[in-house]
């Protein structure tokens, strides 16, 4: 008898994976796609389509123990019972659709992104069933298949948000330079020092995350290292194992921006931080993990 166990000390990392096609498009031939979920089926997340329910595709490997949770009854922050009160943590509100999230088992290789394998998937759908966010998680024994999965995406999507953003105030910079009059030479210099470059990617620590914004979704990365113990009545069979951790977030472009709105709008109105219910959380919209978005928080909060 065997029995795994998964430690929890954690160094998250988040990632958003959301489109059909990279920065140049998808010309690789497609697979046939399974009807449904299965192990080692490599079923293609990015063929999901957000107008159907999703249902069906799981087929035999929907966890009927975890599934099913409605938004007031989500056990988010480990307090269920608080929630099927109605009683929320004072940061934390609900948005009033009907929510549903899916589990499937964990399962060897139940799905795939590009060339990414997963283990298990969750969906969060609307109350007709239709996907919202998908949500995968995958793991590595060696950071360095992390490294490689993080240099694919990039060339597969593009600049990160982060990197957009850094780029865009780096050529407002440049602009203002240019009205003050500065000297041609100091402009070139600044000018040849790009904010971020594909290589920084790796340089991520303790609680790190990507997102990248593509044409209908957003793609959030997030990691993590843990260990994973497994007891078992033959000693030989015992395992006590570092992995490294990728969870990724697809999430429909307006669900996304939706929640960024509502969240930015009552953080403002209340002069605190607020956030969204949801099954998972988006890093970029917390101003813990961005000091742009706590940048304008404070800067809106000044003015009342």
């Amino acid at each position: 008898m065997n029995k795994t166990l998964r430690l929890g000390i954690l160094l998250p990392v988040c990632v958003c994976l959301f489109s059909c096609k990279g920065k140049s498009g998808n010309t690789t031939a497609q697979r046939a796609q399974p009807a449904t979920f299965a192990a080692r089926s490599g079923f293609d997340l990015s063929r999901i389509p957000f107008g159907k329910n999703v249902l069906p595709l799981f087929g035999a490997t929907l966890d009927t123990v975890n599934s099913d949770w409605s938004e007031k009854h989500y056990e988010a922050f480990r307090e269920k019972d608080s929630f099927a009160r109605g009683e929320l943590p004072e940061h934390v509100f609900v948005w009033k659709e009907k929510r549903y999230y899916f589990f499937t088992e964990t399962l060897d290789s139940i799905a795939r992104f590009d060339s990414i394998f997963f283990y298990r998937v969750n969906v969060e759908t609307d109350e007709r069933y239709r996907p919202l966010a998908i949500f995968a998680q995958t793991k590595f024994r060696d950071k360095k298949d992390l490294d490689s999965m993080l240099l694919r995406l990039s060339r597969k999507l593009g600049k990160t948000t982060e990197a957009l953003d850094a780029e865009a105030e780096h050529k407002a910079r440049i602009d203002t330079m240019k009205a003050q009059g500065m000297a041609e030479e100091q402009i070139a210099f600044i000018s040849n020092n790009d904010p971020e470059t594909p290589s920084d990617l790796l340089n991520y620590g303790d609680n790190s995350y990507f997102e990248w914004k593509l044409s209908d979704r957003y793609l959030q990365v997030s990691l993590s290292k843990d260990r994973e113990i497994t007891i078992s009545t033959n000693p030989a069979e015992n395992r006590n194992e570092e992995y490294y951790y990728a969870d990724l977030l697809f999430i429909k472009k307006e669900v996304y921006e939706g929640i960024a709105a509502r969240q930015y709008e009552r953080s403002v109105k209340t002069g605190r931080q607020k956030q969204e219910l949801r099954p998972y959380t988006l890093r970029r919209l917390d101003p813990m993990d961005n000091w742009r978005l706590m940048a304008q928080l404070e800067a809106a909060w000044k003015k009342q």
